[in-house]
Order: C-alpha cells, then structure tokens, then sequence
C-alpha cells in the first residue's frame, strides 16, 4: 500500500471528503484553531493538513495557522472591543462601557445643578440653549463589504471595523460629557451651587 493508503491504520476505514466537509474547513481554517476543526470533522491533523494542502493546490486560499484575534467580547455591552489595554484583567469592562457611566454621572450631576436654578433662571437657560443649538457628532463608521472574502480575510476586516466603532463610540461619549460638563458648571454658576467652591468657603469658614 501506498500514498495516503499507506498513512492509514492498519484496520482503519477510509472516510471520503465531502463537500460540507470542505465548506467547513474553508470557513473555519485560520479562525478555529486546527484541534477544534478535527474534532468537529472527526478526524486526523494529517488529514486535515492534506486536504488544505489539496485545496490550495485547487487555487483556494486556505490556511490552518490562526491569526491573533484584536477583540474580545465585554460581558457588560456585549460588544467586540479591542484586547489592548487592562480592561479585562482591571475591571472586566470595556473602556466605552467606562465611559458611558461616566456620561450618566455627568447627566445626573447636570440635573441636579437644573433643580437648583429659579424659574426666572431655567427659562434663560432654556432660551441659550435653543438659540445655540447642538453640536454635531461624526458619523458612525461603515460596516466593511466582506462578500467575496475569504472567511480570515471576512474575520480581520470585521474586527477593524469594531475597532473603528470603538474608536467613534469614545470620540462621541467624550464629547457629550464635555458638553454636559460644560452647561452644568454655567447652571452651578447662576445659581451659587458649586459644590467645590462651597466647600472651599465651608472650609474657610472653619479655620
């Protein structure tokens, strides 16, 4: 016995390639590690390494070595998000999910310093801001055109983009809590509300 019959155990039986066999290498080789496609094909590294080596021969561009992904998954927003950084190892959420609370805090805070104006100094308020109107925000990164790509090539040019986003995502968040920021400390202004500085006369007060 020769060839591919000759790798065979003595006993084994020959199990033929299908074409959902093939599919599932060409969509998973470079993604899944080579252990979870055998075992999802119920079969050898050698043989999976033969049929790669057959398709790329038959012009198809498969490869078993995986790439590093650039995302993980944040268990808070479920988004993909990028590994760089010590968000996993620090709190376990991503540096937008950070960024969104912050953004709350600082709505919450803004409406407190909104309570504490008069009537006379909310209708102000109010009027400002209709005349000045909102600031614009960038728009959100398009998703990539991956029809035609090979699954690796599908794969990388989908984490670029959730990078992308990720990127957008903190641009707009840091610019909303500025803006927010900005119209509570005018608010603290009209109404003597700052609490740093009536701490500062408290503590004043005090020595």
């Amino acid at each position: 016995m020769g060839g591919a019959a000759a790798a065979m155990r003595k006993g084994s039986r020959r199990v033929d390639w299908t074409t959902e066999d093939e599919r599932y290498l060409l969509d998973h080789a470079g993604i899944e590690p080579k252990r979870s496609i055998c075992f999802h094909l119920k079969r050898s590294g050698k043989s999976v390494e033969m049929k790669a080596r057959e398709l790329r021969a038959r012009g198809y561009p498969v490869s078993l070595r995986t790439q590093r992904p650039l995302t993980a998954i944040c268990p808070r927003c479920s988004q993909a998000r990028s590994r760089e950084g010590d968000w996993q190892e620090r709190t376990g959420f991503c540096e937008v999910c950070r960024m969104q609370a912050s953004y709350e805090d600082a709505l919450r805070r803004q409406a407190e310093a909104y309570e504490a104006l008069t009537p006379e100094q909310r209708w102000e308020y109010d009027r400002s801001q209709a005349a000045t109107g909102r600031s614009t925000l960038p728009p959100r990164p398009r998703a990539p055109q991956t029809i035609g790509m090979d699954p690796r090539a599908a794969r990388r040019a989908e984490e670029l983009h959730a990078l992308e986003v990720e990127e957008w995502e903190k641009a707009r968040l840091r610019k909303l809590t500025n803006a927010v920021k900005q119209r509570t400390k005018r608010m603290r202004e009209k109404s003597g509300t700052n609490p740093r500085k009536n701490g500062e006369k408290v503590k004043r007060a005090n020595q």
